[in-house]
């Protein structure tokens, strides 16, 4: 009971600086880390300094000049008192809406005109749900405690970064790459596609469309990590979450020599899983999409670098809700093959938008 009071008050100091531009990060289903107060930008993650956590928020096409975040004050709290410290007040939910379901089907015929090509095999067009509401101090301390309460019935990450102005905060399934200072050789990674709707799980076997698709991911990972390290797939499984079900194969590579967290991050990214392939003619496809519909920091790497504990972890930005003084919205992408459906894709970027509204509590 002390330490739950010298926690509390503890945040109390800090509740209001943390709510207003902070960042936070799952190390584990049970702990948290939170850092807040003023913030400096760096260019590299050779800048940092090693003592302190660092927050990697690129955008989604590494453009980002300043892409390192490193905080003045920072503390890591256990997910239950940081459950029971927020508790914020009953709110309603915010009205959604759907506006690219034009553009969506559109790009989902053109691709189907390039898979024909041989051009591509495949990709993963989005669309995004918008809210008029704004992100108040008590939408976020909702969203928040939300989220928190997921980390110990789902195997996902919690991940968030704000200010004053803009913010995104999200719990992602997916790993990128981790990377543990323990081992230095061993970078872990994952192949994360093909969706069902968690009650349609077991079909999966005899899925052509999904067994494919995934298929195509791992081959993309195996593909673009093959200069940098001996690779290892491991056994395709299930991945079940809240509504919904992914095929997902971990995968390991060893390296070959030392590298860093940047060459990491622009091997893998964007996997097949969030991007397209072939890579070459996928990153055209990509730019030509975001010329339509700004993707800001949907499924864009988002990492966290913490030497001192040995962590270099990275993940992929979905399941969020991105926000600005225009108001929040909140993305999902769905995986097209030759063999999409456009109904089942349109019902399955759906079913995410959903998951993330049930996970966020917005």
């Amino acid at each position: 009971m002390i330490f739950k009071l010298i926690l509390q008050r503890n945040f109390v100091i800090i509740d209001q600086r943390f709510l207003k531009s902070g960042a936070i990060a799952s190390l584990s289903p049970d702990l948290i880390l939170l850092a807040f107060g003023s913030r400096q930008s760096y260019a590299s993650s050779k800048d940092l300094d090693l003592t302190v956590p660092a927050f990697y928020y690129p955008d989604f096409f590494l453009k980002t000049s300043f892409p390192w975040l490193q905080f003045s004050d920072w503390k890591i709290i256990e997910t239950k008192y940081l459950i029971n410290l927020l508790n914020p007040p009953a709110i309603l939910r915010s009205e959604w809406m759907i506006e690219n379901q034009f553009l969506f089907q559109e790009n989902f015929y053109q691709l189907k005109q390039l898979f024909e090509q041989k051009q591509l095999e495949k990709a993963v067009p989005y669309i995004f749900a918008h809210s008029h509401t704004k992100m108040t101090l008590n939408q976020l301390k909702t969203s928040l405690k939300k989220a928190l309460e997921q980390l110990s019935i789902s195997s996902v990450y919690l991940y968030g970064c704000w200010d004053s102005e803009k913010g995104i905060l999200g719990l992602t399934p997916e790993i990128l790459f981790e990377w543990n200072n323990q081992n230095t050789h061993l970078v872990k990674t994952m192949a994360l596609a093909g969706t069902k709707k968690l009650e349609n799980a077991n079909p999966f076997s005899l899925d052509r469309k999904e067994l494919f698709e995934h298929q195509v991911v791992v081959e993309g990972i195996c593909e673009s990590l093959a200069s940098l390290g001996k690779v290892s797939i491991g056994q395709r499984q299930l991945l079940q979450l809240p509504i919904l079900t992914h095929l997902m194969t971990p995968i390991e590579m060893s390296l070959y020599q030392p590298t860093s967290f940047e060459v990491l991050v622009r091997a893998l990214h964007p996997t097949p899983a969030l991007g397209a392939f072939p890579r070459q003619k996928g990153e055209e496809w990509l730019c030509h999409y975001q010329n339509q519909l700004d993707r800001n920091s949907f499924g864009a790497p988002v990492g966290l670098s913490f030497p001192e504990k040995g962590i270099k972890n990275c993940y992929v930005a979905i399941r969020n809700v991105q926000w600005n003084d225009q108001g929040m919205k909140i993305g999902a992408g769905c995986g097209v093959v030759s063999e999409s459906q456009l109904d089942q894709e349109w019902e399955e970027l759906c079913l995410k938008l959903q998951a993330v509204k049930n996970g966020l509590d917005l």
